[in-house]
Formats: structure tokens, C-alpha cells, sequence
């Protein structure tokens, strides 16, 4: 119990420090949700480019970085098939860097949107929609922006 208390404190300070934290631990899409909510953080969302460059330059940076990596963000079509959203504001993609063939819904269950970078298969920071149960990867949190007026003006 003592253990995990240290553990929240030191993921709330490091999420108020820092806009994104990608914690060191995998889980399927819906814990990993649930984890950067926790923190009062929600899963990447990646509205344009230059936040996707910001967020892999960020990734590039990190330990979790290699060859060979897979990392949840927050984007689903849970709601509707084939049409992605973003889970922390509601707002469908504007933006997207879908790999070639995706997204593809051969399998229904594929419904959550991961990010990957896996050069020897030409997976360049690419995503793909990939099952949220089963699949455990890294995740992204962002800091949740608490200035709600903003959405409005």
C-alpha cells in the first residue's frame, strides 16, 4: 500500500511538471485511458502535424523509445464504426497519419487507434486501428487543458 501511495505522488508530480507522461507500464487501450485519467490527464489526442512532430520528437527522447515500438493514443471509432474521434474533446480527426491500407475494418474489434514506429516494416510513426482489449503497448497522457473557456472563444 505504502509502495503505491509513492507511485501516485511521484506520477502526480511528474504530471504537473510535464504536458505529456508516458508511463512505464503497457496496458490495453481502456486501462490505459483509465490510467491517464487517474492522473487527471487523458490519452494523446494529435489534432495536426505539429503536434504529432512535437509528440514523437517528445517519444524520441523518452526510455520507451526504439526499433520497434507501439504506443496507444486516444483516438477510437468506438462510437461509430469507421469514424475516429478523439476521446478527451469528442472531436472527430482533422488531422491523421494512417498507414497504408488503414484505417481498415476487417475485424470489429479493432476500434482503438495506436501509433507506431517499426522501421524495418516502413512503419514510420504511422497508426493503425488495432484491437483495445487485447493489445497491451506503452500509452501517451497529456496534461488536460484546464482553461475551458478557451473551447469557446
Amino acid at each position: 500500500m505504502h509502495k503505491a501511495l509513492l507511485i501516485l505522488l511521484f506520477v502526480s508530480v511528474v504530471s504537473a511538471i510535464s504536458e505529456y507522461f508516458i508511463p512505464t507500464l503497457k496496458a490495453n487501450w481502456f486501462k490505459a485511458r483509465e490510467f491517464c485519467n487517474s492522473v487527471d490527464m487523458s490519452l494523446v489526442s494529435i489534432p495536426n502535424k505539429e503536434e504529432h512532430d512535437k509528440l514523437v520528437e517528445i517519444v524520441r527522447n523518452s526510455d520507451k523509445y526504439s526499433d520497434k515500438r507501439r504506443f496507444w493514443i486516444g483516438g477510437s471509432d468506438l462510437p461509430e464504426n469507421g469514424t475516429f474521434s478523439w476521446v478527451s474533446t469528442g472531436r472527430m480527426f482533422t488531422f491523421n497519419r494512417w498507414a497504408t491500407g488503414r484505417p481498415n475494418h476487417t475485424d470489429e474489434n479493432h476500434n482503438c487507434v495506436e501509433m507506431i514506429y517499426w522501421p524495418s516494416l516502413n512503419w514510420d510513426w504511422n497508426w493503425q486501428n488495432s484491437d483495445c482489449n487485447s493489445e497491451k503497448f506503452y500509452f501517451i497522457c497529456k496534461r488536460n487543458n484546464m482553461d475551458c473557456i478557451s473551447e469557446f472563444r
